[in-house]
């Protein structure tokens, strides 16, 4: 998936998680701590969003970022969270400034695929 899908099928399936929970995007802005503009451009896969908007997304919408990116169709988190979450902390520490969502995805493969 290149990444323009990837920053597309984002965009959708957060507009589609807000409309499901009729949750409106002033809202949503309010609980991210992005102008009501952003909400509106990340549902368009104008701007990509930060790894920890992308969490807090996780989050709010009890979703696994597996399904933001589209890598899986149900929405259920990750029962291993705490392991899941030292290895997210490990890079986002090694990253400070350049983690884009698609470099997360990546990393995010290579750790499942580390644990089969």
């Amino acid at each position: 998936m290149d990444h323009y899908n990837s920053r597309k099928i984002i965009a959708e399936r957060i507009k589609a998680l807000r409309i499901e929970t009729n949750l409106q995007q002033r809202e949503l802005a309010v609980y991210l701590g992005v102008s009501p503009a952003n909400i509106s451009k990340y549902e368009r896969g104008e701007i990509e969003l930060r790894y920890d908007t992308l969490i807090k997304l996780s989050e709010y919408f009890n979703v696994s970022i597996d399904y933001l990116f589209g890598l899986k169709n149900d929405k259920s988190i990750i029962t291993n969270y705490g392991e899941y979450y030292d290895f997210i902390e490990i890079i986002i520490k090694s990253i400070p400034d350049g983690l884009t969502p698609k470099t997360l995805k990546m990393l995010i493969n290579v750790w499942k695929n580390s644990k089969k």
